[in-house]
């Protein structure tokens, strides 16, 4: 869990949805504004397999991932360390909105009382990926996987590490919605995230919801929120601040409300 703040922009009918329904709601990476991130993902997982490890290694992963053809079930919930960025408000609220904040304590109530539910920081080096790699997917250092590798081959068996393949799509759906282009490191996001490939039964697959989108149906689902647990926003550069401000606070019930203090204006 963060030991800093988070903080997650939204529009009006976001916020209106979120305190309404006291859930969250965890879209589809697929239907997401940065969907090719999935891609990016599983495509930098599959370059540090053949530079760090072999051909053979890279070449399990991309045939367990085409017997697969479905496209994984991953569900995610964005956040950031930056309370108050340009780049965010134009980004997520451009007809405006809210930077809100949650109680650490709550939230975590809420992400652990939800199966296969976790929080991490994104990572978006090289050499972070790197370490995800032979940490978590593939759990051991290319000199241990050529060694085994080798002693696999005295063995006489055909197909090194055969069970091998389907351990690593495993693992890597794990940690590929975690993986971002370092051109958005700006971001310094965090996200929830819900995974279908987890070892535990998924909880969700039969309560998937839809919403509207611009060219389709989005799925996603939804995690119940504690009271309370909404303990801070900050309103988007508007015409009327102070109105906005007054509106929000009796909206949550909170008095942690501020203007952003960003010079820009979108109206």
């Amino acid at each position: 869990m963060a030991d800093q703040k988070l903080y997650h922009y939204t529009s009006r009918g976001g916020l209106l949805g979120m305190v309404n329904s006291k859930s969250l709601w965890l879209t589809h990476m697929m239907y997401m504004n940065d969907a090719v991130e999935y891609q990016y993902g599983l495509d930098m997982v599959i370059k540090i397999l053949k530079e760090q490890y072999d051909n053979n290694l890279a070449s399990q992963l991309i045939d367990a991932v085409e017997r697969n053809k479905e496209i994984p079930s991953i569900f995610s919930f964005s956040l950031s360390e930056n309370k108050d960025t340009l780049s965010q408000w134009r980004g997520y609220c451009p007809n405006g909105g809210y930077s809100i904040s949650f109680d650490e304590a709550l939230l975590k109530e809420s992400i652990a009382a939800n199966a296969n539910t976790t929080l991490r920081k994104c990572v978006y080096t090289v050499e972070e990926i790197v370490a995800i790699v032979k940490e978590d997917i593939v759990r051991m250092t290319p000199e241990a996987y050529f060694e085994q590798r080798e002693l696999e081959k005295t063995r006489g068996t055909s197909k090194p590490l055969s069970g091998l393949p389907y351990e690593l799509i495993s693992r890597a759906y794990q940690h590929i919605p975690y993986i971002k282009n370092p051109a958005f490191h700006e971001e310094k996001e965090w996200r929830i995230v819900v995974a279908e490939h987890h070892e535990k039964p998924f909880r969700y697959t039969d309560n998937v919801q839809f919403r509207e989108g611009k060219s389709s149906l989005i799925p996603f689902v939804v995690m119940d929120l504690k009271d309370k647990t909404i303990n801070e926003a900050i309103i988007s550069p508007t015409l009327d601040e102070e109105l906005a401000i007054q509106a929000c606070k009796k909206l949550i019930g909170i008095n942690e409300v501020s203007a952003s203090e960003i010079p820009y204006r979108n109206w």
